[in-house]
């Protein structure tokens, strides 16, 4: 048997991954097209949303302090979660086609997979 503890109807995950960071969930709501949001675990409150039509699908991967969210157009966008809100770092174009993979983390590096090949970067 389950119990609903908490419910947010103003956000929604769909084609795209959460991650958990502390007492936080970062995820990518379908809502305004694409836009990222933080939400508190405890109560489900909604913390963060940024700014819409960001991305239709996303693999989102958590390392260390960093968020990294792999979008369906080849950009890989690097933040991290600050008190209430997330703070977006850097933007990296990572391949030529589309990537709907999630990247692989090992260490310092990151592999990325478009429609053809697989990429490898590494973190400094």
């Amino acid at each position: 048997m389950t119990e609903v503890v908490w419910e947010n109807s103003a956000t929604s995950l769909y084609m795209a991954n959460a991650v958990v960071v502390g007492d936080k969930l970062f995820a990518l709501s379908h809502r305004n097209r694409g836009q990222y949001m933080l939400l508190d675990l405890k109560t489900g409150k909604t913390l963060w949303t940024g700014m819409p039509r960001q991305a239709e699908n996303a693999a989102i991967a958590h390392t260390g302090d960093l968020i990294l969210s792999l979008e369906e157009d080849a950009e890989l966008m690097v933040g991290r979660v600050s008190g209430p809100s997330f703070q977006e770092l850097k933007r990296y174009k990572v391949a030529d086609a589309a990537t709907w993979a999630a990247p692989a983390i090992s260490g310092k590096r990151i592999f990325v997979k478009d429609v053809s090949s697989v990429a490898l970067f590494t973190l400094p």
